[in-house]
Formats: structure tokens, sequence, C-alpha cells
């Protein structure tokens, strides 16, 4: 039994502390001070694995005091699996002395499980004494952001293998680092594969390797991205595709280009299409420009109005009018129709709109230039879906054949009265004959025997015998020729031999025909010719020319043998070789006794063996298998007429092994009997190897599955409007207290219930529908919790497209969503909060901008009514002074009624008579003008009361009219645009109690809207033009007259000077604004604005009185004028404000308030 020394052993080991020299003297509570400043756990074991030491955070770290945990063991507070492990773990230190690093998991007295990472060493005393240091650091959080990041790679990785898009990324020097799924079936290789090869490891060409290394390099300089840059590319199987390919820099945390990013889509189908698209148009147009007559297309609109959607160039040739022309009106080529025939026209189409048929005319029209020409058209009814009947037709000019025909009719007059002539000569003639008749019947008896004998021949042979004049016209045709070509001897008589030979060899045909007519000696040849239901089909064809007596050749004579089945044998001869020789599985035959007697090249590649020779010199078939035992399995089943079929492993000349797909067959001949065999072998090496890569990444995606924190579930779907679960991992289990096995077969309403069930199916078959990945948040009830969660959903699809499967990873956002709910109620709350403060501010600083106004308008109106007081003042005494100077020249004039010369001449300079005249009446119009002045003056005064704060009695009529006095230079007439005519209706109103300031600014903003909508309708048009009957003197009609004949000359004033014109001579009706007062009850007064502008629609009516809302141009408008208008009237004056319009009938504001507050 050992001594129990733990409480000498903090002793020991400070005396053998590394640190201890005859300097210094440390204590143990020194050191016990110092490991327990450290922040990782630290603890020292004895050889009985008793805890000896320990600093405070090991104490913290396992939840017990000091007191504790000394002298005791790991058995005493871990379950006994785990300690096993720390025993066993610390006792290897203890034997070996070797320190330790270890990463573990453990259960705290919390019951929660927690990683750490452990680093253990041996510490010897001087008295032998061993001890075991160790140190802990908890890594728990680091452990689970590994495994979010885990889970987050593998989740983008999901999703990049899954949108339909190729992406790859690679470093500074263009080598790849990743790529998705797409990318890596483009480039034939495992996506994990990819890391460290450059575009020329991979199977594109040269030339395009070499582009995209220089677009690389380009877009990595500029730092720019290349988007949307199409450019052909050969993928792995040879073929070049169109692809539409972006490149974008990737930056790190300093802005430097690290690398690039690319993404391309297969776009050669659209490229196809498109390509397609514009041959088959330019085809059509060229078909269209070609075709004698004319195109069109006919419309019949409900309302029976007509148009011509379409017209082709021929309309010129058959009416002497362009497309355009047509188009632009229908009724041109109506109303020239033959009167005869303009009846019967209409009819006819009539007929074809109500009945749907076809419509066939012919008739005649009559040109402008008295033309008369024969027309011919048909076209096909269509009832469109708006009722409208569509025509697409042609019209031709049959005029030719029309004269043709009449000429026709007159030659065949002609001709009758010819054959009658005729007739009486041959009568006559008739009795010679006769004679001539008898001598040449005994030779035509014989030569009709010669004659049966070479007709039965013709037609009883199985060639095809014709017979052509030196026209190369059919004069003869036999039964066989019938069958061949499909032609009855009636249908093809007189035909040219083009009818029987495609347009691509009637050059070489037309060669030999000409040799046949130059006695050149007979011809053979095979040719291709077409049947009568179009089929081409090969001929053998032996041509002799006919020769009369007299050496003339007078046709030729043709025997055609069809040798189509023949011909087609041999091709497919030759493709089957072609396919056996391209074909990418290794192929081999032998004779039926086992001798080697073909390979095609994939086997010689396969087998490593370029010769039959070769594999012969190898071994044979012997020699290829590893097994004997299986190749004579394989040749006895293939001996006895039987195949056989299965996987098995090979070997190559050179050693190599090859994991082979074999099949095995018998060749037999006619009668059955095997000849040999043959055997076709796949080379499944590298599949057999991605089996084996699949297995184990299966397995770790199932621990990756099965141990990540993340809910993950998949379903199946059954069509395109229901889904079932298939199952879930543990996560889930745990989040909805289901388990997987339950889950299965069940759908989202039995598993989430109808109401949540209901959405969640509706979002899965959205992702169906859209056919990519979605991501959404949704809240679900779980174990009587309701959560939220963060959803991802990936569809996944078969090799025809369809979705079958959905995967999907989700994510507890609960505290999230709490969280952003609370802080959207401060976010609102706050707005509100700012708005408020944004108004308060803005009638501040409006009410300190009116104020200041009111001040400024105050002290001008008293600056200018000083100076204009004394000139009123004054114009009296001036007139009076003026009079009697005026009497005093009088009475010179008539007391000196003969001046001297200079007083004369001075008189005549300075007009004397003139001024007597006109003195008064500049006086007078100065004293006018001064007293305009004082009216202004009066007006700026009243205006100036904005700025009293207090609430008063006031006459509302004076500030109307002084706001109108402000506007006035609005209001009147300018060079752009005509007056604005005010109508003051006023009712007799008390004086009203309110802030007369604040009041007076609600009139300044309605009334300057109102004439800004009126500008507006000018400048838009909306004033209509009537005829009125205004006076005007002579002096004014003269100068609107000089006006327009400048405006006649020139032509270049703008349309708003032309309307102001216009509105000046009474041509316009003009705008106008109309002020209505009234006292509507004992207490209310209502004040009316209304304009005859353009109106206000219903959504900005709805917004009219909001803050820092305008509908005019940034920078002529705050947006505050009728907001603050609304609350002067609300809040300040307890009454309403309200707006009256629609677009088109001007706009009415109408003001309510008490008469008396309070």
């Amino acid at each position: 039994m050992q001594e129990d020394n733990t409480l000498d052993q903090p002793q020991e080991l400070a005396s053998n502390c590394p640190l201890r020299n005859p300097q210094e003297n440390l204590s143990v509570a020194f050191l016990l001070q110092i490991i327990d400043c450290l922040e990782d756990p630290i603890f020292v074991k004895d050889h009985q694995h008793r805890w000896v030491l320990l600093n405070d955070a090991f104490c913290k770290f396992l939840g017990h005091n000091r007191e504790e945990l000394i002298g005791k063991s790991d058995y005493d507070f871990f379950p006994k699996a785990e300690a096993d492990v720390f025993w066993e773990k610390d006792e290897l230190v203890f034997t070996t002395g070797i320190t330790n690093e270890n990463e573990e998991s453990f259960t705290d007295t919390q019951g929660q499980t927690r990683f750490i990472s452990t680093r253990k060493c041996l510490f010897e005393g001087d008295a032998g004494s061993k001890f075991l240091v160790g140190t802990i650091r908890d890594i728990t959080q680091y452990k689970q952001v590994e495994a979010e990041q885990r889970q987050s790679k593998h989740l983008l990785q999901l999703v990049m293998d899954n949108i339909p898009q190729s992406i790859f990324w690679k470093d500074r020097n263009s080598v790849y680092l990743g790529c998705n799924r797409n990318f890596a079936r483009d480039a034939c290789v495992i996506p994990d594969q990819i890391v460290g090869l450059n575009d020329y490891d991979l199977p594109w060409k040269k030339e395009e390797s070499d582009w995209y290394r220089e677009c690389d390099r380009r877009v990595m300089e500029s730092g720019i991205p290349e988007l949307h840059i199409i450019e052909t590319q050969q993928k792995a199987d040879g073929k070049q595709y169109w692809s539409d390919i972006n490149k974008i820099p990737l930056h790190d945390t300093q802005g430097n280009v690290v690398g690039i990013l690319g993404t391309y889509e297969d776009i050669t189908e659209r490229k196809l299409t498109e390509e397609a698209l514009r041959q088959s148009e330019a085809k059509l147009q060229k078909l269209s420009a070609n075709v004698p007559g004319m195109l069109y297309q006919f419309m019949l609109h409900p309302n029976g109005s007509l148009s011509l959607p379409y017209v082709n160039s021929g309309s010129y040739d058959l009416y002497g009018l362009t497309p355009e022309e047509i188009q632009a009106d229908p009724s041109l080529i109506i109303s020239i129709v033959h009167a005869d025939e303009h009846e019967d026209f209409v009819q006819s189409i009539s007929v074809s709109a109500q009945t749907l048929q076809p419509w066939q005319w012919e008739g005649r029209i009559v040109l402008p230039d008295g033309q008369v020409k024969w027309l011919q058209g048909v076209s096909r009814p269509e009832q469109q879906a708006d009722g409208s009947i569509l025509w697409d037709g042609l019209i031709i000019d049959i005029t030719r054949s029309k004269q043709a025909e009449k000429a026709l009719q007159q030659a065949y007059a002609e001709l009758e009265r010819r054959v009658e002539e005729r007739t009486q000569q041959l009568a006559q003639s008739n009795e010679a004959l006769q004679v001539e008749i008898a001598e040449r019947q005994q030779a035509e008896v014989e030569l009709r025997a010669s004659q049966q004998r070479l007709a039965l021949l013709i037609q009883q042979t199985p060639i095809g015998v014709i017979e052509w004049n030196t026209k190369f016209e059919v004069q003869e045709w036999n039964p066989a020729a019938e069958r061949i070509f499909g032609y009855s001897r009636s249908e093809v008589l007189g035909r040219y031999f083009e009818f029987l030979v495609p347009e691509t060899v009637r050059e070489h045909v037309k060669r030999l025909t000409d040799a046949l007519l130059r006695q050149q000696g007979g011809t053979s040849s095979v040719n291709e010719n077409i049947t009568i239901d179009n089929r081409t089909i090969i001929c053998e064809w032996y041509n002799s020319p006919l020769v009369a007596m007299n050496g003339d050749v007078i046709g030729v004579a043709s025997m055609v043998l069809d040798i189509t089945e023949r011909k087609q044998a041999e091709q497919s001869l030759i493709l089957y070789k072609q396919a056996v020789e391209s074909s990418s599985d290794a192929i081999a035959i032998a004779d039926a006794a086992g001798n080697h007697i073909y390979q095609n090249p994939a086997f010689c590649k396969l087998y490593e063996c370029e010769t039959v020779k070769d594999f012969i010199a190898f071994g044979g078939f012997s020699a290829v298998f590893t097994d004997s035992v299986v190749a004579q399995e394989i040749w006895q089943a293939t001996i006895s007429g039987q195949s056989w079929i299965g996987e098995i492993e090979q070997q190559s000349a050179g050693g190599r092994s090859i994991q082979t797909f074999l099949r095995s067959y018998a060749l037999k001949d006619s009668t059955g009997q095997n000849i040999g065999l043959v055997g076709a072998i796949t080379d499944i090496t590298e599949r057999k190897r991605a089996e084996t890569q699949l297995q184990e990444k299966e397995q770790f995606l199932r621990s990756v599955y099965d141990g990540t924190e993340n809910p993950i579930f998949v379903l199946d779907i059954v069509d395109e409007s229901e889904c079932y679960y298939t199952g879930w991992n543990p996560a889930t289990e745990r989040a909805t207290g289901i388990s997987s096995k339950e889950i299965i077969g069940v759908t989202p309403d039995v598993a989430h219930g109808l109401v949540e069930g209901a959405g969640v199916r509706q979002r899965y078959l959205r992702c169906v529908e859209v056919g990519t990945s979605i991501t959404y948040e949704e809240c679900l009830t779980f174990q009587d919790q309701k959560t939220w969660w963060l959803t991802t959903i990936n569809p996944l699809k078969d090799s025809e497209g369809r979705i079958y499967r959905l995967v999907a990873t989700t994510h507890n956002i609960t505290e999230r969503v709490q969280a952003e709910t609370q802080l959207k109620l401060r976010t609102e709350d706050l707005e509100i909060a700012l708005q408020e403060l944004q108004k308060t501010q803005m009638q501040l600083v409006q009410s300190e901008k009116m104020s200041g106004l009111g001040q400024l308008v105050a002290g001008v109106a008293h600056e200018i009514n000083n100076p204009v007081n004394f000139i009123y003042g004054n114009l009296t005494h001036a007139n009076d002074y003026i009079q009697d100077l005026v009497g005093l020249v009088q009475i010179y004039q008539q007391s000196y009624p003969h001046p001297t010369p200079q007083v004369q001449e001075l008189a005549a300079e300075i007009e004397l008579e003139f001024l007597i005249e006109d003195l008064p009446k500049l006086l007078n119009s100065m004293k006018v003008g001064a007293q305009r002045i004082r009216e202004i003056v009066l007006s700026l005064r009243n205006f100036s009361r904005m700025d009293e704060a207090d609430m008063k009695e006031v006459n509302i009529h004076e500030g109307i009219d002084s706001t109108l006095m402000i506007l006035e230079h609005r209001i009147k007439a300018t060079p752009n645009r005509c007056a604005i005519q005010v109508i003051k209706e006023y009712s007799d109103l008390p004086l009203v109690e309110c802030y007369a300031g604040q009041l007076n600014q609600v009139f300044m903003n309605i009334l300057a809207n109102a004439i800004d909508a009126l500008e507006e309708s000018l400048v838009s048009g909306h004033f209509s033009f009537v005829n009125n009957s205004g006076q005007k003197d002579k002096s004014e009609h003269q100068i609107e007259a000089n006006r327009m004949e400048t405006n006649d000359t020139a032509q270049s004033l703008s349309a708003g000077f032309r309307r102001s014109e216009l509105c000046k001579r009474g041509k316009m009706t003009s705008p106008q604004i109309k002020i209505y007062t009234q006292l509507l009850e004992p207490n209310q007064v209502t004040i009316r604005i209304t304009d005859n502008g353009l109106g206000i629609s219903k959504e900005v009516k709805q917004r009219l009185f909001d803050p820092f809302f305008s509908t005019k141009p940034i920078g002529q408008g705050t947006g505050m004028g009728l907001s603050i208008s609304y609350q002067i009237i609300s809040q300040k004056h307890g009454g309403t404000l309200e707006c009256i319009s629609q677009l088109g009938c001007g706009a009415e504001f109408v003001i309510s308030i008490p008469l008396r507050q309070g």
C-alpha cells in the first residue's frame, strides 16, 4: 500500500520548478498565483491519476471548487466510459514519457457535451516522483463554427451543383481552384480533380485555351468584369457549343485581385434557333420577292373597317401602287374594280367571311390611265381571337392568258372552216388511196405479227423499256417502267425526260442524251431518279440510239433497272463497318475454331495490340483473362450457341489491369450452324473507380447528414400538385419530435396540420414550378412551440429534366426574427418621430421665413409710401403752377401775336402748342400712377400681417385681395401666355377671428398652385379654340396684324408665343380662377378657390397634403406648401381643407373655418 503524500506534492513541484535558482525564492503561493492568472484550465496529476494541483480556470471548467477536486480522479466526476479513455491516455504519458496532444469530448456536470483540446506532458521531480501536467482549451464554439462552415460549404456546393450555369474559379495564374458539377461534366473531370489543373489540361482546343487565358489576364489586370461574352467552345464530346460567358475578378480584403470567377451557359439551341429563323425569314423574303403577282394579308375588323397588314412589292406590277400606299388606303384597289364585276367582287368577300370558305375571284380592274387588266385572286380566311377575319392570299395578272384564250377561240373558228375545206378534198383523194391500201395490207399483216411479238416482249419483261423521240419526249412506256416510277403510260407520253431526273444530275444526263443523238454509241450509267410520289431511287440505265434506214437518228431506246435495294444494302454494309470501326467499345471476332480474325481500333487501344498478329502473339483470348475458369465458361457458353454477359477483370498486353463489361455472342449462318463468335468489351475501369469513390463520398455525406445540427429533409414529387416526405436527419427529429421512420410517406398537410401544411406544400411546389433553388423564412409549430426557420430547397432532376425530388435544409432563426421584430417596431417609432420632427422643423422654417417676409414687406411698403406721399401731395401744386404758367403764356401770345424770331424759333423747337395740350395729361397720368403705387403699398402692408402671432378679427376679403396683388405679376399676360382671368364672388361676411398672417399664407399657397396648374394647361394645349367677338381699337388690331405678318414671314416663333397672340385676339378660351366666399352656418365661413386647369388624378389627390410630396421637378418646390396649409386650417383654426378634382375638369380647394374660435 503506497503512502498518500498528496499534501506534500505541491511543495515538491515548487522545489523542482525550472525557475528556481539561488537568486529566486518562489513560494507555492506565488506559483499558484501565476497559474491562476491563466485563462486556460491547468491541472497536475500524480502517478495514481489523482489531481494534486489545479488552477481556478480548471475548477470553473468542471464546475467544482478546489477542495472537492484535490485528491480525486476522473472516475469521481465523469461517466466510466469517458473516465476509462482519460485513464488510458494519461497512463500512456506516464509509461512512454511522450507528450500527448488530442481533441476529445466529454459531458460536463450540466449534462452538456463539450469539446476540448488537451496537451499532457510528464514532469519528474528530484525525488523521482512522476507527475502529469495538463492544459485544456475549450474548443466547443470552434467545433460548432467548423460544423456550420462544413454545412454551409456543402449547401453552397449543393446550390452550385443544381443551378443551370457552369461555374468555375481560378487563382491569379489561371489555375483552377474549384468548379460546380455542370462545369466538371463539360470538362469531363470530377469536381474534386479540377483543383491544380489549367485550361491546357482540359479538352479545349489550344486556340480556345489561349483565348481563355488571355481573357483571364485582361479581366484580372483591369479589375473590370466582362459579361455576356458569346463564344464557341469544344466540350469533352468533341462537339462545338455556343456559350454565354461571364468573367468577374475576385478581390481580397485589401482590394487586390487574387483570382477570377467565371460562369457560362450553353446557348447552342438558342443560336441554332436564331440562325434557323434568320434563314427562314431570308428564304421567305426571297420567295415573296420572286412570286408572280401580289402576296397579301387582308383584315376585316368587327366594326366593318378594312386593312391590309401585309402587301409585298408585287402590288406595283398589278396596280401601279406601292405596298405603303395600299396599306394606307385599302379602298384604292377596291375602287378600281370594273363596274360590271364590282358587285360580284363584294359579294364574294361577304360569302367567304360568313362561311369561312376560301375566297376565289376572277375579274377586271380599270387603272387610272384607262388600262384594263384581268386579275385572279385566291385566299383562305381565318377567324381571329378578337372577332376579326384575316385572309392570306395571292392575286395574279391573267390578262395574257385571257388574251390567249380569246385568240385561241378565234383560231378555233378558223380551224373549223379549214377542216371543212380539207374534208371535201380528202373525199376526192380517198378513192385513190383505196388501191394503195390493198397493197399495203399484206405488208401490214406481217409487220403486225412482228410487232405483236416485240410488244409481248416489252410488256412482259421485268426491265423498264422507254422509247424517246429526238427531243427526249416519251413515246413508249412499258408496264415495268410503270412499276419502277409509278407513272402510267398515259401520264408520261409526250413528257420531257426531266420529270424523272433530279435537278442536281440533269446537266450530266443532258450530256449523255447529246452523245446519243450524235450516234456516239450506246451508254450505260447509274443515276438517281424521282418517282411519282417524289421518292428518290437509284436506277441502272442502258441507252441506244434508234437509227432509220437513211442513217438519221429518230429516237432513243432505254432499258432501266431499279437497283435501289442493292445500293442500300451496299451502303448499309459500309455504315455497319464504319459503326464497328468507330465504336468506343472494343469489338473482336473469332472463327468457330477460336482463331482471332478481327479487332476494331478500340480493341487495339484497350488491349495495347495494334494488329491481329500482335494480339495472337500476345497469347490471344486466353492471355487477357486473369481467371482461366471464367474464360473457359465464356468459351463453352458461346460455342454452344448461347450468349455470355458479365463484368470481369482482364489485363492488356502491357500488363495493365482492366475492369470490363463483356458481351459474347455466337455467330450463325443461314442454317443455324455456329461459324464463330463476336465479343463486345466496354472499359469500365473508371466507372468502377468512380463507384468506389462514390461509396466513400456517400458514407461521408451520410455522416454529415446524420451529424449536422441543422435539420435536413427529403421529399419525393408525385406530380406537380403533391409531394411526400421520404425521410429526415436526426436534427430534424430533435426539432420536430417525429422520427424519420414515422415521416416516410407522410404529406406536409399531415405532418404540419391543414393550416400550416397547406402553406408548406405550396412553397415546396413553388420550387418545383420555378425549377431552381429557393430560400425563404417560415413560421412552424413543433412540440406546441412556434419557431421561425430559414429554409433552402434544392430541386433534383432526372435525365429527362423532370424534378422528382427536393432536398431541403433549414436553420432555426427564432431569436433573430424576434430581434428583428423588436428592431422593426423601434424603427417604425423612430420614423414616426423623425417625420414629426421634420414637419415641425419645416413649419418653423416656413413660419420664420414668412415672418421675415412680412417684416421685409412692411419695411419696403413704409419706405415706398413716404416718397409716394410726397410726390402725390405735390402733384396738385405742380398742376396749379403749370396752369398759371400756361395762362401766362397764352396772355403773352394774345398780347404779342407777333413775337420776335428768336421766340418763334424756340416755340417751334419745343413744340409749344403740343406741350400746352399734353402737359395736363402727363400730370394726370403721374397722379394715376402714384395712386396705383399707394394701393400696392396698402396691399403690401395688409399682407405684411403674416408675422402677427395673435388671433384677431380681420376682413378675409382684404387678405385674398392682398394675396392677388402680390401675385399680380403671375396673373397678367406675358410674352409666353395670355392673362389669367380672376373672378371674385364675395358674400357679405362679418369679420373673421383668425391668424391673419397664417391664413394669407394658405391663400398664397393655393392660388400659386392654381396659377402653376393653369400655366401647365396652357403648355399642354388644354384650352380649346373658339370664335369670340371682342371689340378692340384700331391701333391694337394694327399691332396684332403686324405681329402676325412677322410670324408668317419668319415661321420661327415658339408655340407658347403663338398661343399668347391668339389669346390676345380672343381666339382661345381664357384660363380662369374663381374665388367664392360664403357664410354657411352661424359660425362657419367657406372659401372656395377653383381653377379650370388639367385637374388632379386620384393617385396624386390621395397624397396631396402629405409632407414633402410634390409633382414639380426637383428644385421647383419643397412639397410642404399644401401640407403646412392643411395644418394651419385644421390644427390652428379647427377647420377643414378639401380638394375636389378629376382629370380634365379643373380643381377646387374648399376652406372651411369657424367664424369665432373657442
